[in-house]
């Protein structure tokens, strides 16, 4: 198939509001039934450009939302235009992050906005390796806001989290 203006990739809500882009991978794996991304996801140095995730109302929200045992590498999140809504758990690559997952590789130009735990990169992190990571961009909420990781957490060896040659340039509100 070809894209061209008659597609419509805004999903459309039943109120008729634009929500953008649908999280890969949406909940907790917690119960044995997850809806989460787990396998390695390489962008090959592609860009995704004005990316929109208008979800004001849901949490775990990202090109990502709940990732586990993952590794995302080589990608770029770029455009003036690119704009991420959530409650909690929001980041522009990845709602929450957890058990042996790595993100390499990545650069990211956006707004992001949520509640709580909300990051340039990652909203939450537990178990997650992150290295060579540029972020810029905004990022408001309330509660566990930074640029690049809303908040991070592990501690046992079977749940480490490091981040490794990183920065973040974003304006945090």
């Amino acid at each position: 198939g070809v894209i061209d203006d008659g597609d419509d990739f805004r999903n459309l809500n039943s109120q008729g509001i634009a929500e953008g882009w649908l999280p890969v991978g949406n909940t907790d794996s917690s119960d044995g039934d997850g809806n989460f991304f787990r396998t390695r996801f390489n962008g090959n140095g592609h860009v995704i450009k004005n990316i929109t995730i208008n979800r004001p109302n849901s949490s775990v929200v990202g090109l990502f939302g709940y990732i586990q045992d993952a590794h995302i590498e080589n990608l770029v999140i770029a455009g003036s235009h690119s704009h991420i809504v959530g409650r909690n758990y929001v980041g522009a690559l990845v709602g929450n992050g957890r058990s042996n997952t790595q993100i390499n590789n990545v650069s990211i130009t956006a707004n992001v906005q949520g509640n709580e735990y909300v990051g340039g990169l990652i909203g939450k992190q537990s178990g997650t390796h992150i290295e060579n990571v540029f972020v810029s961009g905004s990022v408001s909420g309330k509660n566990h806001i930074g640029g690049l990781v809303g908040t991070a957490s592990g501690s046992s060896s079977s749940n480490n989290t490091s981040i490794k040659r990183s920065l973040s340039t974003s304006n945090i509100s």
